[in-house]
């Protein structure tokens, strides 16, 4: 008998923090004593490379950034990355307020990470994802994942933004990401992304067909959820995307994983989070800014109070544990969930933490 593939085996749609227990045991055993909560570093750090961007894509949330033609300094972003790993830090995404790939550091950063031991990967627009970086970067990278919200040129170009000409290149660099790992053996995972909209709803199964001809690891359909200062407010109703999300899992075989986000796309038509306060800030996650700030959550990047400290200026052991995280951390103790963005990366992060301080009852019983 056949195996039917796992709904979702790359784990999108859900948290992976309980692959540290040493991490949440450390933060449950503090309790409230800051001098042991201060040495809880995090898992995974975002770190955006540009401020730039080449589109200017309708649904982005962080818009309000103005998308300056900044790039994150590489010496300020070496000696960081040397304190992250020593103290513990595993993961470093890039991402960020622009498009990562425009940074002509990023290959170098890519392999320095790997380097020190940190796991690294890339979100990207796609358009720069050229044979050169390729070759250059994905050696040193778990994956990366390309954001291509339509199904053809007009709609994309519609979306982002940019050149009816940017739908094709960014298929052929898939196209050429893929020969790269394939002849060169590499594990690094390919995937692509598309935020679900009314604009390319209809285009969303053709392309995961498309992608899955050209032979990418995964593709992954998340919902919409707006920036807290974003100018792209938008509303958009899912209450009818079940039998899309259906025929999109059915292409999932054993070399392509198909993911539609249920989990994420109920946790916007829930009533609220089941947590009152977010615990993941500020311990299992932090954000890196272009211009080396250090944020404990990048939706808040227009709040001063969530700024710990800049790389460029303090080594990050000593803005991780000084007094700008800490007034943070009591922040966060009064500060109630009605003021974060919905849905957002940590939800699920969050949920398991609620689960975990505050068990149920008989909870003894396992």
């Amino acid at each position: 008998m056949s195996r039917t593939p796992d709904r979702d085996p790359l784990m999108l749609d859900e948290q992976k923090l309980f692959y540290f227990p040493q991490r949440i045991g450390q933060w449950l055993d503090a309790g409230n004593n800051w001098n042991r909560l201060k040495s809880t570093y995090p898992v995974y750090v975002e770190v955006s490379p540009a401020g730039a961007c080449n589109h200017r894509c309708i649904f982005c949330a962080l818009d309000f950034m103005g998308y300056r033609r900044q790039y994150l300094d590489l010496a300020s972003y070496r000696a960081f990355i040397k304190v992250a790993a020593r103290k513990g830090v595993r993961s470093i995404m890039f991402c960020g307020e622009g498009e990562p790939l425009l940074n002509p550091d990023l290959a170098t950063m890519t392999r320095e990470t790997k380097t020190q031991g940190i796991d690294v990967a890339i979100t990207t627009n796609g358009t720069l994802l050229d044979e050169r970086f390729c070759k250059a970067a994905m050696p040193s990278l778990g994956w990366i994942k390309v954001s291509l919200d339509a199904g053809s040129a007009a709609t994309h170009a519609k979306i982002h933004t940019c050149s009816e000409h940017d739908f094709g290149r960014i298929l052929d660099n898939l196209a050429t990401a893929v020969r790269i790992k394939r002849r060169r053996h590499l594990s690094c995972d390919i995937g692509v992304q598309v935020l679900l909209l009314p604009e390319n709803a209809a285009e969303v199964l053709p392309l995961a067909r498309a992608v899955k001809k050209i032979g990418v690891d995964y593709f992954v359909v998340k919902p919409y959820s707006p920036g807290l200062r974003s100018r792209n407010i938008r509303k958009v109703d899912y209450t009818e995307c079940r039998e899309l999300a259906e025929k999109i899992e059915r292409l999932s075989d054993q070399a392509f994983h198909a993911t539609f986000r249920s989990r994420a796309f109920a946790a916007l038509g829930s009533n609220g989070p089941s947590y009152s306060r977010c615990n993941a800030v500020p311990f299992f996650w932090a954000y890196v800014a272009t211009n080396g700030d250090v944020y404990s959550c990048h939706n808040f990047m227009h709040r001063k109070e969530f700024c710990l400290g800049n790389i460029g200026r303090r080594p990050f052991d000593r803005i991780w544990e000084g007094p700008r995280r800490k007034s943070n951390w009591r922040k966060m103790q009064r500060m109630s969930t009605d003021a974060c963005r919905i849905n957002c990366r940590m939800d699920s992060v969050n949920r398991h933490l609620q689960r975990i301080s505050h068990p149920q009852k008989n909870y003894t019983f396992i």
